[in-house]
């Protein structure tokens, strides 16, 4: 069965009798403006409280299943950056067009990237095609064309 998420996103990695799970969030096609993408999930955390009695929680594996059919766009650019660089006035100045997606230090990238270190179980090659699947479910389009940025 094809299942397609359009709209939400995963959030954040929990443990739940030791085996992990993923929170997800209705984005409600909400661009993502905030310069640090705690404050997006704050914002949509907002949105989301009327539904706050329902927890959306799924097993990590789901994040793989589930991204079939979604129409997602593959990023155009990665922003390395260090401390006071200029990063963040740069993703902020590619926030202001419609032609863009910026993605500022998202923490569930980081999260999946330390799987491998910190649950038993998770190569560094899992770690690696997760975080490819969750960048597509962060890069869906929506009306017009579009960049993707990832700071």
């Amino acid at each position: 069965m094809n299942y397609v998420l359009k709209n939400w996103i995963p959030y954040k990695l929990v443990n739940l009798q030791g085996q992990i799970h993923c929170r997800w969030l209705n984005t409600f096609n909400k661009t993502f403006i905030e310069p640090f993408f705690d404050e997006t999930i704050l914002k949509l955390k907002g949105l989301n409280s009327a539904h706050s009695a329902i927890s959306s929680v799924s097993d990590l594996s789901m994040l793989e299943e589930w991204v079939a059919g979604l129409n997602s766009m593959e990023p155009t650019a990665f922003i390395f950056h260090i401390s006071r660089c200029g990063s963040t006035l740069i993703s902020q100045l590619l926030a202001t067009s419609d032609q863009h997606i910026v993605l500022p230090e998202v923490p569930f990238f980081d999260d999946l990237l330390r799987l491998p270190y910190q649950h038993k179980g998770f190569t560094s090659k899992d770690a690696s095609g997760l975080l490819m699947t969750a960048i597509k479910y962060y890069g869906q389009k929506t009306d017009g064309p579009r960049a993707a940025f990832i700071d």
